[in-house]
């Protein structure tokens, strides 16, 4: 079962790279609200900070995979 899950998962990716992207960081946006409400905190800060966070992890994967990108 997991082997066909990761199967369709590297199928996904190689279709639709962009909005694999968008919807790993729209996700990360996501949970970062929601674990910042759990622990009482705001919302919204939370969501700022995922987006943050998972933003610049992108912009560092994207420097490390493809450094021609930053010439």
């Amino acid at each position: 079962m997991i082997e066909v899950a990761k199967k369709r998962m590297v199928c996904f990716r190689r279709i639709n790279k962009n909005y694999y992207k968008a919807a790993s960081i729209a996700s990360r946006r996501l949970s970062g609200g929601i674990f910042s409400y759990i622990t009482r905190g705001n919302f919204w800060m939370g969501v700022r900070q995922g987006i943050i966070t998972s933003g610049l992890n992108h912009l560092a994967h994207d420097a490390l995979t493809k450094p021609d990108i930053w010439r």
